[in-house]
């Protein structure tokens, strides 16, 4: 079949072309630093999982889990800032107009871009992951990596996210409305308000999408029975918990999260609404059309139409000056040039010159006529060397 092949050079050639610049390294260096200072030792000026003054053992369960959980709070806002000009930027380098022209549908050029945003995105998780276990056995508190609990958080937790993060870069692109900078504030406050609503579950939801703080609950669990005086429904602090002295929290041992099979099935649930976001962008996508979502656009449309259902004057076939899209009354000294390549006879070559002019002043304005006349003019009267 044409479709998967396409989308899969599609999605091979975008990935390709991000990871290869300076921005996407500078990412990548940005998120292993990231991974360092989210697993604080103790003694350290910040907490970034503070359970009234107690936390897990860095073993490969509360790393993973810690890091996957901080990865949704700051991948899910800077990555769509990341992965956000896909569309764009075929738009403006002039590759949409050659994919519109190809029989591509437009959901499946819109999946490919999702797709190679999620690309992106599940990369860096990737290397978080990679740098959470080397972590682990940097910090020593248990050196004994093991690769379910450690990746598991990351699988189910984080990778849904970015690509909902993924789907939603593109929604956003193909929308008029949220295409700009408005598009760009309207996440930031989506992103705020889902953050916020996410740590006011309190014991947490299995339905929810970011599905934080029913980790985060379970993590109280372990904490009361190893502490009962936290009393399991202590207030808890995520973040970069800053203070003057240092933090030395009391230690327990968890052993990950109990994923049961409602949980499963909720996370497979919002696995699979970043290819409905796509479906839904496809409705709004103008196919590189830049006259279609505009009422102006639509206007020159149907004005269009009416000018080609009139009935047009038969046109000379011995005219020897080609046709093309713009006729001479729309392009500046088109009917100077329309009325000279009459006079060029049957010439060839000089009906190709002329229709080469018509195209290269295409859109100047006369005033540029006399600007040059007056430089030309000008130029006759300035000393050699001063030219020179």
């Amino acid at each position: 079949m044409i479709a998967p092949a396409a989308l899969f050079q599609l999605v091979r050639a975008d990935f390709l072309e991000r990871v290869r610049r300076h921005s996407f390294l500078v990412t990548l260096g940005f998120t292993l630093y990231a991974a360092y200072m989210f697993l604080p030792p103790n003694h350290s000026h910040y907490a970034t999982l503070d359970l009234g003054g107690h936390r897990g053992v860095y073993n490969s369960a509360w790393v993973g889990t810690l890091v996957a959980m901080l990865a949704v709070s700051f991948l899910s806002m800077a990555g769509f800032y990341l992965v956000k000009n896909a569309v764009e930027r075929d738009r403006h380098t002039g590759v949409g107009a050659i994919l519109a022209a190809t029989p591509m549908p437009g959901p499946v050029y819109l999946l490919g871009k999702m797709l190679s945003n999620f690309a992106v995105l599940a990369t860096m998780v990737a290397v978080l992951a990679a740098a959470s276990g080397v972590m682990q056995i940097i910090l020593g508190e248990d050196k004994h990596v093991r690769l379910l609990p450690l990746l598991t958080p990351f699988v189910l937790v984080t990778l849904p996210i970015m690509g909902m993060v993924a789907a939603l870069a593109v929604l956003f692109e193909v929308t008029p409305v949220l295409r700009g900078g408005l598009g760009n504030i309207a996440y930031f406050f989506l992103w705020i308000t889902t953050m916020s609503l996410s740590a006011a579950k309190g014991r947490g939801d299995p339905r929810e999408a970011v599905s934080i703080s029913h980790l985060v609950h379970q993590m109280q669990a372990a904490c009361t029975a190893a502490f009962p005086e936290y009393a399991g429904g202590g207030n808890y602090s995520m973040g970069f918990n800053i203070k003057d002295g240092t933090w030395d929290p009391m230690t327990f041992v968890w052993e990950g999260a109990h994923w049961t099979p409602v949980m499963l099935a909720w996370r497979a649930f919002w696995m699979a609404v970043p290819f409905a976001l796509t479906l839904v962008a496809a409705l709004f996508f103008d196919r590189f059309d830049t006259q279609r979502a505009t009422i102006g656009g639509r206007i020159r449309r149907l004005a269009r139409g009416r000018k080609a259902r009139a009935p047009q004057p038969p046109e000379d076939a011995h005219d020897p000056v080609p046709a093309f899209p713009g006729s001479a009354s729309h392009l500046t000294g088109g009917r100077v040039l329309a009325r000279l390549a009459e006079r060029a006879g049957h010439s060839r070559f000089g009906a190709l010159v002329l229709a080469e002019l018509r195209i290269a002043l295409k859109g100047v304005s006369r005033w540029w006529y006399f600007v040059a006349l007056a430089l030309a003019v000008v130029s006759l009267f300035v000393p050699l060397p001063a030219v020179g």
